[in-house]
């Protein structure tokens, strides 16, 4: 999501390759958590370069710095990006009639165009208390209304993208086209925002908690087979993971599984308990960057596949390779933050202190060793 918005900006030189690096390692929300040095390498530029194209993206409004500590050390700094105007997106489909009662759209608005002027393409949906906003206007007048328009119109302008992996999901396993597929799952994310707009109006990042609903939801039409899951179903996926739970708690539905589906809604200010197991790492000295791309990266994949897959998940994942992490690396990692199928691996929320640190000592060996 960030890393095409990155490519889409088309800044020449080190700007350019610095917002891209910054963006491969964004979670869902644009947030990183980088130091220099590695930014330097991920970006294939010296730190006097990093340091001026920073500089630049601050000022161009790209991305915001926040300095912090670690103890009595400088601690690595946190990233903000910041999404400009979507000049590049284009609505595969014109418009999701609000289901909540008569279809009240304008039927002389131009298409792509809301009520009163509003520019659905100029509205952020990452900027969460403007669409929390929003959504509490559309549930006010009963999802049927102007704030309802504006709403769904926001949904097409920006859903293409953001629910492309339910999109493609839906021609895959259930026989659309790309615009049928399109249509409907913008009919989904309407569906969950009637369904769970009070969740949604009260989340702390509500684009992202809309995204996981589509996912899930639209396991109805793309597995109509599979147990628990079909036509007039609720959609009851098995909620395996005590620490997850905790971490990533929200009032959500639990997490859609599906082979190679992707999840792009893990936040770094979701973590909770799981800041833990980055606190681990760092202390056993894996570089602070990895630390937390790492456990990031591991949750998303916990959140995708099953309990049976998730250590292969987590040995073949291109992204984590990426970044230098070997295989054995990535396995260990997934056992310490979800646990593994028999008792031969705890998850971490049930370690003491020292155990935690014990099995965060032989995940950075692991990498250390794979690095040398």
């Amino acid at each position: 999501m960030w890393e095409e918005w990155a490519m889409n900006v088309s800044l020449a030189g080190a700007p350019g390759h610095v917002l891209c690096a910054l963006a491969q390692m964004a979670d869902a929300c644009g947030v990183v958590y980088c130091s220099t040095d590695f930014l330097a390498t991920r970006a294939h530029v010296s730190r006097p370069s990093v340091f001026r194209a920073l500089g630049a993206l601050e000022k161009k409004g790209f991305l915001a710095r926040e300095k912090r500590r670690r103890g009595v050390r400088q601690d690595i700094t946190r990233y903000q990006l910041y999404k400009a105007r979507a000049v590049d997106s284009k609505p595969l489909v014109s418009s999701v009639i609000p289901k909540g009662g008569s279809d009240s759209r304008d039927s002389s608005a131009p298409s792509g165009g809301g009520r009163g002027g509003f520019d659905p393409f100029g509205f952020d949906p990452e900027n969460s208390p403007l669409l929390r906003s929003l959504i509490h206007d559309a549930r006010l007048e009963g999802f049927s209304g102007p704030a309802s328009e504006n709403l769904s119109q926001v949904v097409c302008a920006h859903g293409a993208r953001q629910f492309g992996a339910a999109i493609r999901r839906g021609v895959e396993l259930s026989g659309m086209n790309l615009a049928e597929s399109t249509l409907d799952t913008m009919s989904i994310a309407w569906e969950a925002l009637i369904e769970y707009g009070e969740r949604l109006e009260s989340a702390r990042h509500p684009w992202s908690l809309l995204t996981r609903y589509v996912l899930i939801l639209s396991q109805r039409r793309d597995f109509p087979k599979r147990p628990g899951i079909g036509s007039g179903q609720s959609v009851e996926v098995p909620y395996d993971m005590p620490a997850l739970d905790l971490a990533l708690s929200s009032g959500v539905m639990p997490t859609a599984i599906g082979e190679g589906a992707t999840v792009e809604s893990v936040a770094y200010d979701d973590f909770g308990p799981l800041m833990a197991v980055v606190d681990a790492l760092i202390d056993e000295g894996m570089e602070a960057s990895l630390a937390w791309i790492s456990t990031r990266r591991v949750v998303e994949l916990a959140l995708c596949w099953d309990k049976g897959r998730r250590l292969i998940a987590a040995r073949n994942d291109p992204i984590l390779a990426s970044f230098g992490i070997p295989a054995l690396a990535c396995e260990a990692l997934m056992k310490l933050v979800a646990g593994s199928r028999g008792a031969s691996a705890q998850a971490f929320i049930e370690l003491s202190e020292v155990e935690l640190h014990e099995r965060a000592r032989e995940i950075t060996a692991l990498t250390c060793d794979f690095a040398a």
